[in-house]
């Protein structure tokens, strides 16, 4: 078998061994003489190894987490946000801090929020 620029033979028995299995090492070892000699990357057909060659490169992360796995989960934490900001605005709109500090200062939602009422109508 031919691993890159050397040749492996498998210990088998002398009568298993093949003429095809010398001329394919032959082949080989010309192969790899014949890129030794060349200045320049070969083309892909003429690499011995087919298989693709992987670099591993370390991911930027903090506390553990990547920015891939942290873009997973955006759209759903987005979601529950949105639900949550919603939950919140409907428990706390009857509470008159939260109606002045907030509700009153949001653009379209301001004259639905305010207090239309006369003074004389009002109990305190």
């Amino acid at each position: 078998m031919i691993v890159g620029c050397w040749t492996v033979l498998a210990v088998t028995r002398e009568s298993s061994r093949s003429e095809k299995s010398d001329a394919k090492n032959a082949e080989g070892a010309a192969r790899c003489r014949q890129l030794r000699t060349h200045h320049h990357t070969p083309p892909s057909s003429t690499l011995l190894n087919p298989m693709a060659r992987f670099t591993y490169q370390p991911q930027p992360h903090f506390a553990g987490y990547t920015l891939a796995g942290v873009r997973r989960f955006v759209p759903t934490l987005g979601v529950w946000g949105l639900g949550a900001g919603a939950a919140v605005t409907l428990l706390l709109s009857s509470t008159p801090l939260f109606k002045k500090d907030v509700l009153l200062k949001v653009p379209l939602l301001s004259n639905y929020f305010e207090d239309k009422t006369p003074a004389s109508d009002k109990p305190f």
